[in-house]
């Protein structure tokens, strides 16, 4: 997948491998849904 040429991708390295979507529950203390302003309003 080609990316932006931001400075994020300039500095982060290679992305992890896809490992597919999440099957069944989770027992988490946070997440985070969405990015940008999304997931900033989410932790309000």
């Amino acid at each position: 997948m080609d990316y932006a040429p931001t400075y994020w991708v300039a500095t982060a390295g290679e992305p992890p491998e896809d490992d597919g979507p999440q099957e069944g529950d989770a027992d988490v203390d946070v997440v985070i849904v969405g990015s940008g302003f999304t997931g900033l309003s989410s932790c309000a």
